[in-house]
């Protein structure tokens, strides 16, 4: 079985001589382009991605922070299952003193949730490997952010717990991975793709961002009606069950995923609700790009921070919307209005935040209904 699941990327950092050097210029503009490529995961946008949300950051961050200087905490128990690269921490943003101060008003409410004795538990979804993701925590990640419970990598096809003795795998998930799946036939099949078309037309991502059970490769985007058939017949003679998530453009090229069929951000998320006996009312996800997409979408309640990509704030403008939440009168009146037959909202719903990166986070979470002062 083969699926296209979305057109996304995931959060790997993208290096230097990843990309043939003879597909880059050696211009000024292409050396920026280069060192903004290496510091920053391309998740799902482009690093050089226009910047539209400052005012709203300002109003949003100016809203929060002094609230949570005077004690603003969950009010409720609550599975945050988020992306980090441009959802948490700015990575093609450019850094700011705002962007710092939201992270850092996370970090405290949430801090003062748990020390509080509240059920909260933290988990990041991200599309980097375990390595990788150690390399960005080891930045500004664990100075900006709570430690989290749990993290999920590789676009799903990972999951370990934190423990006093480190990162623990869950061998249970991992496992998983492996039904209906042969990493030697997916790599015969991507093979025989780079053969078809070339090694400079289509190139292996680096040792580090791949394992047993992630392949990725970057391709030149005009071969994607022929490269994306041929994956599939290739796939479909090996009778191996898989996914594709395939990537968007980054200039010229385009990357794709091969994964299990149980892979994927939002599959791991709800392997994780399970574990840590969350229900749906009481979990939210958070992204801001392509690769998101699946966790939103099976999320009851999801955040899209304001500096999400295009195709994301498409989604959302399609969903029902969660109003911020509502006054306690006004939750009276809406609760009487419910018990004499009015019309009640179904379904899952979305927070489009004004604010980027963790001030939209903080937005979100606000909006609905999980803080408190």
């Amino acid at each position: 079985m083969y699926r296209i699941i979305c057109s996304c990327h995931h959060p790997l950092l993208m290096h230097r001589r990843t990309i043939p050097e003879r597909h880059f210029s050696s211009t000024p503009a292409s050396k920026l382009h280069r060192a903004k490529m290496s510091r920053c995961a391309a998740d799902g946008q482009h690093p050089t991605a226009p910047i539209t949300e400052q005012a709203a950051l300002r109003t949003a961050a100016a809203a929060i922070m002094p609230a949570t200087a005077v004690g603003v905490r969950l009010s409720r128990p609550l599975l945050l299952v988020s992306d980090l690269d441009d959802t948490l921490l700015p990575c093609k943003l450019p850094q700011q003193p705002q962007h710092e101060q939201a992270a850092a008003a996370f970090k405290e409410v949430w801090n003062r949730s748990r020390s509080l004795g509240m059920s909260c538990k933290f988990v990041i979804n991200t599309g980097r490997t375990l390595p990788l993701f150690e390399e960005a925590w080891a930045g500004q990640g664990a100075r900006l952010m709570p430690q989290p419970d749990a993290v999920v990598t590789g676009v799903g096809t990972r999951i370990h717990l934190n423990t006093a003795q480190g990162w623990q795998e869950d061998a249970a998930w991992t496992a998983r991975m492996n039904e209906g799946w042969d990493s030697a036939a997916a790599k015969a099949a991507m093979d025989a793709v780079v053969k078809r078309f070339g090694a400079s037309s289509v190139v292996y991502r680096e040792a580090v961002e791949m394992h047993e059970h992630k392949l990725t490769v970057l391709y030149k985007a005009d071969l994607q009606l022929q490269l994306l058939p041929l994956l599939q017949q290739r796939l479909q003679q090996a009778g191996l069950q898989a996914i594709v998530i395939e990537g968007n453009s980054a200039g010229p090229w385009r990357f794709i995923d091969l994964l299990p069929q149980h892979a994927g951000k939002g599959s791991a998320m709800l392997h994780v609700m399970h574990r840590y006996s969350f229900d749906a009312a009481s979990t939210v996800a958070a992204g801001d790009s392509a690769n998101d997409l699946l966790m939103l979408k099976q999320a009851a309640l999801s955040i899209i921070v304001g500096n999400s990509a295009p195709e994301v704030k498409a989604w959302a403008a399609s969903q029902p919307h969660q109003q911020p939440h509502p006054h306690p009168h006004q939750q009276q009146q809406q609760q009487q209005q419910q018990q004499h037959g009015e019309a009640k909202q179904h379904g899952p719903k979305v927070y489009a935040a004004h604010a980027p990166v963790a001030a939209g986070v903080l937005e979100g979470l606000q909006a609905l209904g999980f803080l408190q002062h």
